[in-house]
């Protein structure tokens, strides 16, 4: 009986543009990235201009419209650091860009941290009924999980602490995702026609 022929798996850099995910979708460029990146931290910046006014109904409509604005930016920043390390998590400038978007997510729940606390502080009763009132009322289920997660939430100087460790502490998970996930070596696949094939 002969040899079964193979079929080699390109190396991940050689794989065509039109079978990886379409970061470009997301940014057209990696300089297109970096000046979101960058919008992102001035934005970070802005949030301690929100300390001591999430105490009324339009002190929290400002809150929640910076951080949607901050989340926006941030999540297509996620996206494309994702989908572009997962194309090839050996390619050390994808690594470094995704180990960047990793930081700024520890830097983000630092800078925000003080916000629950904060809120938390004005009672259940009156989180409650401003939930029921407009412009509140499109938040019902954002008090509602933040009235529930209120005796594990601790004071904003301890939420800005955990915040920042976020960063770090996921480091060992981080490391985890690349050792067991980066181009393990499996034995080839054989097809019905006795054609092996690289996974």
């Amino acid at each position: 009986m002969s040899a079964p022929l193979s079929v080699a798996a390109p190396a991940r850099g050689d794989v065509p543009a039109a079978e990886r995910w379409n970061a470009e979708s997301v940014f057209p460029t990696p300089e297109a990235w970096e000046a979101a990146f960058v919008q992102v931290q001035a934005q970070l910046g802005e949030a301690a201009a929100y300390t001591g006014i999430l105490t009324s109904p339009d002190g929290l409509v400002a809150w929640f419209g910076y951080v949607e604005r901050l989340e926006a930016t941030f999540g297509k920043l996620a996206v494309y650091a994702g989908m572009d390390y997962s194309c090839d998590t050996l390619d050390p400038e994808k690594s470094a860009r995704y180990d960047r978007l990793r930081s700024l997510g520890g830097a983000a729940g630092a800078a925000l941290a003080f916000a629950e606390p904060e809120m938390l502080g004005n009672g259940a009763d009156t989180l409650q009924a401003w939930a029921k009132e407009p412009p509140l009322e499109t938040y019902t289920h954002f008090f509602e999980r933040l009235l529930r997660s209120a005796e594990h939430t601790r004071s904003a100087e301890v939420e800005t602490l955990l915040g920042a460790l976020s960063s770090p502490f996921g480091t060992a998970t981080s490391a985890h995702g690349v050792l067991a996930n980066t181009d393990l070596v499996f034995a080839p696949a054989v097809d019905g026609g006795g054609l092996e094939h690289d996974l």
